[in-house]
C-alpha cells in the first residue's frame, strides 16, 4: 500500500519567506527538501535537520534524484538584483 504522504521541494528555502515556510512545514511534520544557492538566503533560516542541497535550481543534475521523489514543488528562489 502506498503512503498518501507527499514530499515537497522548496527552491529558495533559505530566504526570508522560504525559511518561514520551512519552519511551518517542520512543525506540521511534512516531508520536504530545500534547494538554495545561498546567494541571498541564509542557511540558519532553514530548520535544523532539514534535507538541504546547496546549488542553483538550474543545476538539475545535483538534485534530480531528490526531484523524482517529490510530488510538489514550491518555487521561492529568485533575486530582484
Amino acid at each position: 500500500m502506498e503512503s498518501d504522504k507527499k514530499k515537497i521541494m522548496i527552491t529558495g528555502g533559505a530566504g526570508f519567506i522560504g525559511g518561514i515556510l520551512c519552519h511551518f512545514l517542520k512543525e506540521k511534520n511534512i516531508d520536504f527538501v530545500v534547494i538554495d544557492n545561498l546567494s541571498t538566503g541564509v542557511y540558519t533560516n532553514v530548520p535544523h535537520g532539514t534535507d538541504f542541497i546547496c546549488c542553483d535550481y538550474g543545476a538539475v543534475d545535483k538534485y534530480s534524484a531528490k526531484l523524482k521523489q517529490c510530488d510538489i514543488i514550491i518555487h521561492l528562489g529568485g533575486s530582484i538584483d
